[in-house]
């Protein structure tokens, strides 16, 4: 058995050598990455959700995986420090369509809630949260862990030139095969074991772990601006400025009146859309102006412009999306 695989072994170097093969090991999962050599290092998570469907504001957590790390300032990761693993029963049955893609079942599932608290002091100490696509996981984790809302993300999918570096796209399974591995699992800790190992690849021309790129990225002072109560009339032109659906997506196309729709109140902080651009003062002038604001209000250098009783108005974030990231 040693003596097969040690063939097998030898037999995929030899491909290797050839240009006309590409050799693609299956991942074996590792705590040990890079040594310290005496650097100082941080705390980062890798996080992955399994749902009941795609719709962050109704469907429900069905597993939440973590994997916590430490990485040197260079970016290169040094090891797993723990894992995180849990089923969470939603309220109603697994739909079949999911069980068939992560292989999650009602039974799987039967008697299981995530705590809370365990959470909360697993992530604690870390300094950024990362996810492939971040835009869907972190909507989800922040609605059921409000520890999520105070920490810094980043988004592995988005925010690295996979393409510009000689990836075929930036799936998980593409750029798993780029680093010439494999797996055959959609389970939220296996996702993550595998964007471990994506991470701590050399980006190809960088010279540098793919992990210190999507932290330079992610380090970058950005800004998320809302277009508040807009009317239905702007819709449009928002559209046109790169506003898109938010939270309150569900209503738009219904006349706002009185700060209601249809009888129900709209809370300070509901939103049409809203863009995410650069920290600049000229980009953000820019959202400011695609929203006609009422005669004689100003664009000031502040974190709220607005004026709700014209229904209209701007608002920024009070703090950098990536501020932790950046200590």
């Amino acid at each position: 058995m040693v003596s097969d695989q040690i063939n097998l072994i030898e037999m995929a170097a030899v491909l290797e050598k050839s240009p006309d093969y590409r050799v693609l090991r299956r991942l074996v999962s590792r705590t040990e990455f890079t040594p310290k050599n005496g650097q100082s290092t941080k705390i980062g998570i890798l996080l992955d959700v399994e749902t009941t469907g795609l719709d962050t504001s109704k469907h429900e957590v069905i597993e939440l995986g973590m994997v916590k790390f430490a990485y040197r300032p260079d970016g290169a990761i040094t090891s797993i420090i723990d894992v995180f693993e849990c089923f969470n029963e939603p309220a109603g049955p697994i739909p079949e369509e999911i069980s068939e893609l992560n292989g999650i079942t009602d039974a799987m599932v039967a008697g299981h809630r995530i705590d809370e608290d365990a959470v909360t002091s697993f992530v604690a100490d870390a300094v950024v949260t990362i996810a492939h696509n971040a835009h869907f996981d972190r909507k989800f984790a922040e609605r059921y862990w409000p520890i999520f809302e105070r920490k810094a993300w980043a988004c592995s999918a988005t925010e690295v030139e996979w393409r510009k570096h000689g990836f075929d796209g930036s799936r998980l399974g593409y750029l798993l095969a780029g680093v010439g591995l494999f797996h055959q699992a959609h389970r939220a800790v296996d996702d993550c074991r595998a964007l471990i190992e994506i991470l701590a690849s050399e980006l190809p021309g960088t010279n540098k772990p793919a992990l210190a790129a999507l932290l330079d990225r992610a380090r970058r002072k950005t800004m998320r601006i809302w277009a508040e109560q807009s009317p239905f009339d702007l819709k449009d032109e928002l559209k046109k400025r790169g506003y898109t659906p938010w939270t309150i997506a569900s209503v738009v196309g219904h006349k706002v009146e009185g700060g209601k729709i249809e009888g129900v109140a709209l809370p300070l902080g509901m939103t049409m859309g809203r863009y995410a651009g650069d920290a600049s003062w000229e980009a953000m002038t820019a959202c400011v102006n695609a929203v006609a604001l009422p005669n004689g209000t100003s664009i000031e250098r502040q974190d709220l412009v607005t004026d709700l009783a014209g229904g209209r108005g701007l608002r920024r974030n009070r703090v950098p999306l990536h501020q932790h990231a950046a200590e």
